[in-house]
């Protein structure tokens, strides 16, 4: 159980994320497998007379030429970042919102004990300045993913 206690602040989004990531991953993969596939073999289809492929018949011929474990080839490293990317950027998130309160309160003379909110503005930063950060500490992990 928490207590309520100054790490709690960042490893409950921490967690959330992760498992929040993973979870999701793990449940969409087949979709996000179908989705590389098409892309890569969308410049192997020649002249106007080309089979269309979709996305059931794809996922029909992974499944009929690699088994049902073929829709999940990759998923590690797809888990990975995933959750890392979610993890992380709800700790930034939280962080730089608790960062900007500290400012705002000093900033304004707000004693501890009162509330105090971010505006919009505040919290778009606190989320766009968390995203930038994923993206730049998580992109090795999914140019990995989309190589494997």
């Amino acid at each position: 159980m928490s207590n309520g206690s100054k790490s709690d602040v960042f490893s409950v989004p921490l967690v959330a994320g992760l498992l929040g990531g993973s979870a999701s991953t793990a449940l969409l993969y087949p979709l996000d497998l179908v989705k590389v596939r098409l892309q890569v073999n969308e410049n192997s289809r020649i002249g106007a007379f080309a089979k269309k492929r979709t996305i059931i018949g794809t996922m029909r011929h992974v499944v009929k030429y690699e088994g049902v474990v073929g829709v999940y080839q990759g998923l590690a490293p797809a888990l990975i970042g995933s959750a890392a990317s979610w993890g992380g950027y709800f700790f930034f998130y939280e962080l730089g919102k608790k960062k900007m309160m500290a400012r705002k309160r000093k900033l304004h003379n707000i004693q501890p004990t009162e509330k105090i909110k971010l505006d919009a503005t505040e919290t778009f930063s606190a989320a766009c300045m968390s995203g930038a950060v994923m993206v730049c500490m998580t992109n090795p992990l999914w140019l990995i993913k989309t190589r494997m």
